[in-house]
């Protein structure tokens, strides 16, 4: 890649400071309108991660995904399966995390008013702006 082709240090943190902002108005969207759940946001986007992976996830994995490291993953995996809204298999030292049918009905539960409250809260974006702020962060999270 070219010089003029890389993201200078200034722009990236620029770029950072918005994601950074943004993560933290979604986040506080989430903690109100889940305050009334048995679960945290961070577990909630635990089970949401494992929709994906119909399969189960080792929790080393599971946490990259999560964004937490190992240990925390596993604090969330206790919670999570003591309340039986995922079941962990055990291989050796390592465990698999799979969804329950109660992990996927509280989702489900959530969604629609999680979902309708983020709407509101990216508004100020056409359909095809946030269709292509879509396509920007799934580029930026694919890359290594």
């Amino acid at each position: 890649m070219t010089e003029e082709n890389r993201i200078t240090p200034a722009l990236a943190w620029s770029l950072a400071d918005q994601l950074g902002h943004a993560y933290a108005l979604v986040l506080a969207l989430a903690q109100d309108k889940v305050a009334d759940e048995p679960l945290t946001v961070t577990e909630l986007v635990a089970l949401v991660v494992l929709l994906s992976f119909p399969d189960g996830l080792s929790q080393t994995a599971w946490g990259k995904y999560q964004g937490v490291s190992r240990q925390r993953a596993h604090k969330i995996s206790g919670k999570l399966e003591a309340g039986k809204l995922i079941s962990l298999k055990r291989h050796g030292r390592s465990s698999t995390a799979k969804l329950t049918p109660a992990g996927r009905r509280i989702i489900k539960r959530i969604e629609p008013r999680l979902s309708k409250a983020y709407a509101k809260q990216f508004e100020g974006l056409s359909p095809r702006e946030a269709n292509e702020l879509a396509r920007l962060l799934s580029k930026m999270l694919k890359h290594p």
